[in-house]
């Protein structure tokens, strides 16, 4: 738990008072393309917020499940976990 509070911690120096991550955001934290980011979203691999209809929608990220999300794939001893 100490370690997601350190994420936490970072991300919210990085991204100050934003509550919401947009996508860019995300990958730029994980240092991956937007289509990967897109690809996880769509294999369900990552914690997402989804507003409006499917034609329309907003998708946003909470800056504290995904500092638990990282926690959760960290590899602190344990070997590699699948993203």
């Amino acid at each position: 738990m100490n370690e997601n509070i350190n994420i936490l911690n970072i991300l919210q120096d990085k991204y100050s008072e934003q509550i919401l991550l947009s996508s860019s955001d995300v990958a730029e934290i994980l240092g991956v393309s937007q289509g990967t980011i897109t690809n996880m979203l769509k294999g369900n691999k990552l914690p997402y917020l989804k507003f409006g209809d499917a034609k329309t929608s907003t998708i946003r990220f909470d800056i504290v499940a995904i500092a638990r999300w990282l926690e959760s794939k960290s590899s602190f001893g344990e070997g590699s976990k699948d993203v």
